[in-house]
């Protein structure tokens, strides 16, 4: 049942959406620096790695990923769930954590082999066990991190990331100079890993104690295993692909299709990244109280639409000159595998509210049935797809999922939070018609013709956004100044810093 507004006043509502966009603009800076030190390395020394050097770090990070879902095992989440630590949460997760990262890591160490024939790449069978160490660092950064975000110190998160990031690069440049290889981007992710978590710990101020309660233990185990399951199935979505183009097309293609995923997913994730890195500690705090979770989760659909829409159309009308102008010839063909990508990412994150909004209510379950549903059309588009290439294969992934996913998501969201049938044509509206106002733009400018690439991209990313920007203040003015205020607060917060 419905918990009546007047539980939660007007004051209370608006202090908590103040104190969530506040954070936000931590969680952009923090974001951007934990991509930055992870799977946006590899973009930005990609002037001097090879397109097999950016395959085998694909076949690694999937992998890597993949054991890292079992590591966490949702733990986390269910420590910033529960209104109450009075039963010890923190510090039986965190034993349960560390136990779980040991045995996974050995795991990993003895399967490496194994991964390398399955792939043909044998340089992987070191560098997964080398980059397996991970999984022990962030056994132990979990519980800090968890307990910061659910306090909304997202600025003591933001510092940690920083140092990490600094380190990263400090690590990465010289040796990818030095020819390193892919080397470079696994010895700075474990630096910089390992300084994060040394940060957490210093800021957090958090000491785990030798505590462990059976049965909370099987509570945090049984919240954290659906939001397992839910990580496992999402994994098939954002790894699985990669995985069959290193397996059918050789880790060159890989490499391709992951920087250009990299990419498209870091433009449009970002950004969106600061509002929903405080969307289960937000939602968490309103899950008794329906009404005004749907209004938040509404409005932050619209946040998300208004930037994510024109970012991936925008980056897609940009990927040409960017491939010309940035990653020149030994990276030929990547052009119409971003612009696919862009499209894709900017569509398939409006729905990136949903995973948490459920889990706020306790319900992480919803994810997996709706993960269950979209895998099984999914799965076999992607088989029968990659056999004909790798333009053919983005193509038919980005429109597969787009579509099922799309319309299984807004099913279990109109059905669980009571929401009107048209809410998702209602928070889109706008930034579509804006968009559609850039397009005009960017078609205007393409009349002309420009020899400088680098020239090309910056008039294309100015004047495409000056076109949206005036569009969705004459479509939707209400959300536009909502827009450009939490524009201008992630530019305070930078600036300041």
């Amino acid at each position: 049942m419905d918990r009546p507004l007047s539980q939660h006043s007007q004051v209370e509502i608006a202090e908590l959406r103040d104190k969530a966009i506040r954070s936000a603009r931590w969680v952009f800076l923090t974001d951007l620096f934990q991509k930055i030190s992870g799977p946006l390395l590899p973009v930005l020394l990609a002037r001097v790695l090879l397109p097999d050097d950016v395959g085998v770090l694909g076949i690694v990070m999937l992998v890597l990923a993949l054991v890292t879902i079992f590591q966490q095992a949702g733990l986390g989440e269910a420590v910033i769930q529960r209104s109450s630590h009075q039963d010890g949460t923190p510090h039986i997760a965190f034993w349960l954590s560390l136990v779980v990262a040991i045995g996974l890591y050995a795991l990993l160490w003895f399967i490496a082999p194994w991964i390398g024939l399955a792939f043909s790449e044998p340089r992987t069978v070191a560098a997964l066990r080398v980059m397996g160490v991970q999984l022990l660092f962030s056994s132990v950064g979990t519980l800090p991190l968890s307990l910061l975000k659910r306090e909304f110190q997202f600025t003591k998160i933001y510092r940690a990331q920083l140092w990490a990031s600094l380190v990263s690069f400090g690590v990465a440049i010289p040796l990818a100079l030095m020819g390193k290889g892919y080397w470079a981007v696994i010895i700075a992710s474990l630096c910089g890993n390992l300084v994060c978590v040394l940060f957490l710990w210093y800021q957090s101020r958090w000491l785990p104690k030798w505590l462990f309660v059976s049965s909370t233990a099987w509570q945090l185990l049984r919240f954290g295993g659906f939001i397992t399951i839910e990580m496992l199935l999402g994994w098939m979505f954002v790894y699985f692909d990669n995985a069959l183009v290193g397996a059918y097309l050789g880790t060159a293609a890989l490499g391709i299709y992951a920087l250009a995923f990299n990419i498209a997913n870091a433009a449009i994730g970002l950004p969106v990244g600061a509002l929903t890195g405080v969307a289960l500690s937000t939602f968490s705090r309103l899950q008794e109280d329906r009404a005004s979770l749907r209004k938040m989760y509404i409005e932050g659909t619209q946040l998300v639409a208004a930037y994510a829409i024109p970012a991936g159309v925008g980056l897609a009308w940009c990927a040409v000159p960017l491939a010309q102008a940035y990653f020149g010839t030994k990276w030929a063909g990547m052009a119409p595998i971003l612009s696919i990508l862009a499209v894709y990412a900017g569509i398939a994150h409006l729905w990136i509210l949903n995973t948490h909004v459920f889990r706020s209510i306790g319900r992480p379950d919803i994810m997996v049935k709706i993960y269950l549903i979209s895998i099984a059309v999914i799965l076999p588009v992607y088989l029968f797809s990659v056999r004909y290439g790798l333009l053919e294969f983005t193509i038919a992934r980005a429109v597969a999922v787009i579509v099922v996913g799309g319309i299984v998501h807004t099913f279990y969201a109109v059905r669980t939070l009571q929401l009107p049938r048209s809410y998702l044509w209602e928070c889109c509206a706008a930034p579509l018609k804006a968009t559609f106002l850039m397009v005009l733009v960017e078609l205007a400018l393409s009349v002309f013709k420009i020899h400088s690439p680098w020239l090309e991209l910056a008039l294309r990313l100015v004047l495409g956004a000056a076109g949206y920007f005036v569009g969705l203040y004459l479509f939707n003015r209400a959300l536009s100044v909502a827009f450009y205020q939490s524009l201008w607060q992630r530019f305070s917060a930078q600036r300041r810093q």
